[in-house]
């Protein structure tokens, strides 16, 4: 991780000031978990710089009494440890890592940005700013839609059909309304409630049908993207039936619980190996096996290295992919574009 901060640094012109992604997870969600962990990730190159395990619960502590080596080290709220973490992790940030973390990019409900700003890691000399991260909220979107349908299997809605099915929540639909919901974040930074307004246009966009149209939050004039609104000619609503709407509806509050529990020694070791193997690939595992006293073997090595290049094979699989997707919408709109332009040539026409 000391490596990792002196790559950041590099990524930064070689400015100490850098900017960081916090973000903690717990065993249980719904805040009632014992063991949290807090993350903080460099914005810049992706690797892991610091974390924090917090935990406030010791087995030990519980069957035996106080006893030395106790694992608590928090008190408080599991709700409160994603905060707690991100102020530990700030105010030692001069001292073990030699950086300060000028931006904080964490998630839109995060507490973690206020309480660091209240406990001024680096006195009033360096003020820690926020960034959003709008990619974060747009992807939320879209899982928990997935989950939504996922769970609704098998199940009517008020309309006696199910959630899924043509011209109902399709997987093309989802990512219609995600991207919809990133767009609208996006395109108004400059007003909470402007977001919130574009935002519910989009849900209430897609409510409308011809007998009930409900544009009164979609964007007038020529430019608004809402059809309905630029008043074209002919124009047939093609939503989502009321019954999907409003099954969906609370995805925009509610979060989804998650309920996973293993002891903290576990985690301690999970999320500590995670790091090795994410910032320096599986053979950094090399360095711990040599820290234990333990020379690892010609079939280790082997093996690690294969790991590591299974998964940037995978990655490069992955890539080419998306690259292939894009150039192929491109040549799609390229003759999509031609085919209008040239609507007075074709086959058979002279």
């Amino acid at each position: 991780m000391l490596e990792a901060c002196k790559e950041a640094v590099q990524c930064n012109d070689g400015d100490d000031k850098i900017p960081v992604a916090i973000d903690g997870t717990w065993h249980k969600r719904g805040h009632t978990s014992n063991h949290g962990v807090v993350v903080a990730t460099s914005v810049d190159t992706g690797k892991v710089l610091d974390s924090e395990l917090l935990s406030k619960y010791c087995h030990t502590c519980k069957k035996s009494g106080a006893h030395e080596g106790c694992v608590k080290n928090f008190d408080g709220s599991s709700g409160g440890m994603e905060a707690e973490g991100a102020v530990r992790i700030f105010q030692r940030s001069n001292q073990t890592r030699g950086v300060k973390y000028k931006q904080y990019l964490g998630d839109g409900d995060s507490k973690g940005f206020v309480k660091v700003v209240e406990s001024k890691p680096y006195g009033d000399d360096c003020t820690v700013e926020k960034l959003e991260c709008i990619g974060h909220v747009q992807k939320r979107m879209g899982s928990r839609l997935r989950k939504l349908k996922k769970d609704l299997v098998g199940k009517k809605l008020s309309d006696g059909k199910g959630v899924g099915g043509s011209k109902r929540l399709t997987d093309g639909m989802i990512d219609k309304l995600q991207n919809y919901y990133g767009q609208a974040i996006r395109n108004n930074l400059h007003s909470l409630q402007d977001m919130r307004s574009a935002v519910w246009a989009t849900y209430f966009h897609e409510l409308s049908t011809d007998d009930d149209p409900q544009h009164g939050l979609c964007p007038k004039g020529d430019n608004s993207w809402c059809k309905y609104n630029r008043k074209e000619p002919d124009y047939k609503h093609h939503g989502l039936p009321e019954s999907v709407m409003l099954a969906i509806k609370p995805i925009y509050r509610d979060l989804i619980p998650k309920t996973v529990f293993v002891s903290v020694n576990t985690l301690r070791l999970g999320l500590t190996d995670a790091i090795i193997s994410f910032n320096d690939g599986n053979i950094g595992r090399m360095k711990v096996l040599q820290k234990l006293g333990i020379e690892p073997g010609f079939n280790t090595i082997t093996i690690l290295k294969e790991l590591d290049s299974l998964r940037i094979k995978k990655a490069e699989m992955v890539m080419e992919e998306m690259a292939k997707k894009g150039r192929k919408l491109k040549r799609n709109k390229k003759r999509s574009r031609e085919d209008t332009e040239d609507s007075d040539y074709g086959a058979g026409m002279f």
